[in-house]
């Protein structure tokens, strides 16, 4: 439905491209094929293409993928796709077609970074092409973004790394797990 939805909406709009990265791509079209000659209409007009791969979950990395994009889509209920996106600079909005209305997300950003009905993200993200600095809070998870990554400079790994390493340390020296993932926190 959601593949269904946004090639409909490539076909009634000239202007409107769209660059699917799926988080599966080897058996995408095997999963969508009920909409195959939507999918063959999409593609031919040339604004709509499939970063597939051979590899079960690809070989393009999600920020690789938003670079492409004015605005990245993605799905709350998978959303580490649109983070990265977003975390490379891209406006980057969720659609919840599972109705988890309890996210966080809903509370920071509801209609701005995550909707649940498509035809409300469509208008939203029409108004944004037609006026960006207007509508520059499309996609924008200020305030939320702090929460889940206060530091945003490319060391995350070593962080955690360093706490791995600081939990060992510490099981070593007491022998108690907990007394050890205390002290490294």
């Amino acid at each position: 439905k959601d593949h269904e939805f946004l090639i409909n909406w490539l076909l009634s709009d000239p202007k409107l491209g769209i660059v699917f990265k799926p988080k599966r791509s080897n058996d995408l079209f095997l999963r969508i094929s009920p909409i195959e000659d939507l999918i063959k209409k999409g593609i031919e007009t040339g604004r709509c293409t499939f970063l597939t791969s051979d590899f079960k979950v690809g070989n393009i990395y999600p920020a690789e993928a938003g670079l492409m994009a004015d605005i990245c889509i993605g799905k709350l209920n998978g959303v580490t796709a649109a983070l990265e996106a977003m975390l490379a600079g891209i406006p980057s909005i969720l659609i919840d077609t599972k109705n988890f209305l309890k996210h966080p997300l809903y509370q920071k950003g509801y209609e701005r970074v995550v909707f649940n009905d498509w035809n409300a993200m469509k208008n939203r993200i029409q108004d944004y092409r037609s006026n960006p600095e207007l509508n520059r809070c499309l996609g924008d998870w200020i305030g939320f973004i702090d929460e889940i990554d206060p530091f945003r400079d490319g060391h995350a790994g070593l962080r955690m790394g360093l706490f791995v390493k600081w939990v060992y340390e510490s099981i070593l020296k007491e022998n108690d797990r907990e007394l050890a993932i205390n002290t490294a926190a």
